[in-house]
């Protein structure tokens, strides 16, 4: 009886962690929030900070079209960004 109480345990917390719980959400519920840049030539460095969460860039290749990290209708919508760029969540408390 003792192995078989044992056997349900380790079982019940196995299938709770193959489960994917949400532990933590990125909020990008407001939109134009983040980068956009539409002239020529390279976009320098930098980053931006929304919410609860930090967008970087490195130098961004870019042409005369429109280029843009940002949000949008509760996403963060990506358009010809011509390079890196990390979303990094604020710090969980």
């Amino acid at each position: 009886m003792r192995y078989l109480i044992l056997g349900f345990l380790v079982f019940a917390g196995v299938s709770r962690c193959a489960r994917g719980d949400l532990i933590y959400t990125m909020d990008f519920t407001t939109d134009a929030l983040g980068v956009t840049h539409s002239g020529s030539g390279n976009f320098a460095s930098g980053s931006y900070e929304g919410p609860n969460w930090i967008l970087t860039w490195p130098n961004v290749a870019t042409d005369t079209t429109q280029n843009s990290f940002q949000t949008s209708g509760g996403n963060m919508v990506v358009a010809d960004w011509g390079g890196l760029g990390t979303i990094t969540s604020s710090a969980i408390n």
